[in-house]
């Protein structure tokens, strides 16, 4: 469920400022716009924005916080489960945690048919990393090493 007609601008205009206050360096500021967002959403009854949410996970694991990028991504793919870049992050931070298998899976996912093709469209580099992680997490869970990255 997306945030009603009349909170959209006003939330919109929220991530347009986090994005400005993450750019200038700023990011406690646009953490806590994104957070006021999605505060809006809940004290109207409505689900948080998926996009806002992704971008707070994103804004998590450049923070270092996986475990907190982890539920947020979780929390946007109970909302919406073919969220592209959600999946993305959740099988990165998974990863990251020792989680590989479920990071593969993820990973695998994103990859596989019209799915992929639209991630690969949409975000090529990402769909690249995915690639590589994919081949890096087989390696792991066979016990093969990986080639290394060039």
């Amino acid at each position: 469920m997306t945030p009603s007609t009349k909170t959209k601008p006003e939330i919109d205009l929220l991530r347009t400022q986090a994005f400005k206050a993450s750019a200038e360096g700023r990011q406690q500021e646009a953490r806590r716009l994104l957070e006021n967002a999605i505060e809006i959403s809940t004290r109207l009854g409505e689900q948080p924005d998926c996009e806002v949410l992704g971008d707070l996970a994103a804004m998590a694991v450049q923070d270092g916080e996986l475990l907190r990028a982890i539920a947020l991504s979780r929390k946007v793919l109970a909302l919406q489960p073919q969220h592209d870049m959600s999946q993305f992050t959740l099988a990165l931070c998974l990863a990251g945690v020792g989680l590989h298998a479920d990071a593969l899976r993820l990973h695998e996912e994103l990859a596989a048919g019209e799915r992929g093709e639209r991630f690969a469209h949409q975000n090529p580099e990402l769909a690249k990393m995915t690639l590589a992680e994919v081949t890096r997490l087989r390696a792991i869970s066979t016990g093969a090493q990986p080639a290394a990255a060039h």
